[in-house]
């Protein structure tokens, strides 16, 4: 992709009805397939209504343009991947299970949603805002996680969002190769998993610096 797609954020349009917000979900899940598939540039709004099965008019009733549907898909993404790791983690009440759990449940969705990669990245060249924040999101969230368990004694003393961006990169490209490029991946099983498990737990256990 060659230079940066400059687009002007429009606000969202809300569906206010049961078979509006059904339609808009239908076309968010299309675009996801056609944008992961054909990525941001070769994709157009004819191929995600066709494969939506609604009318192109249809289309613009929710969104004003494709650069709109994309960029609310990644932010959609970022938010359901912080909502599933949030639950996922509150049911781990201590210690390093709640970390095996936060990599667990980010390898799951990765595997359910194989084109938050591409999006991820590509978001970068039509608005970095949206793609900074798509971070920033999962990192104060996993952020929160690790403070807590610092304060609790449960793993080495750092600063929270410096590791919790490290451990996000080591969790990124993990699964960019044992999950996305993989035929059949099946993370909950593989082997990959608890060698990434082993490493974290190593780390978190040893002696950290104090936070400045």
């Amino acid at each position: 992709m060659k230079g940066r797609v400059t687009t002007q954020r429009v606000e969202k349009r809300k569906a206010t009805t049961l078979r509006g917000q059904h339609t808009r979900g239908v076309l968010l899940q299309a675009a996801e397939e056609v944008f992961g598939r054909r990525g941001f540039l070769s994709a157009s709004v004819g191929e995600i209504t066709q494969r939506a099965g609604v009318a192109t008019g249809t289309f613009y009733v929710h969104f004003a343009n494709k650069e709109t549907v994309f960029l609310e898909l990644v932010e959609a993404l970022g938010q359901r991947l912080e909502n599933f790791i949030v639950e996922r983690v509150a049911h781990h009440g201590a210690r390093l299970s709640r970390q095996r759990a936060v990599l667990t449940a980010f390898f799951e969705f990765v595997t359910a949603h194989p084109h938050l990669y591409r999006m991820v990245r590509q978001s970068d060249f039509v608005d970095e805002t949206v793609y900074r924040a798509y971070y920033q999101r999962i990192a104060g969230a996993y952020a929160k996680v690790l403070a807590e368990a610092m304060a609790q004694g449960e793993v080495s003393r750092f600063k929270p969002e410096v590791l919790a961006y490290i451990l996000m990169g080591v969790a990124d490209l993990v699964g960019l190769r044992f999950v996305v490029w993989e035929t059949e991946p099946k993370p909950a099983h593989d082997s990959f998993l608890e060698d990434v498990v082993a490493f974290v737990e190593a780390g978190l256990q040893r002696v950290g610096p104090a936070i400045s």
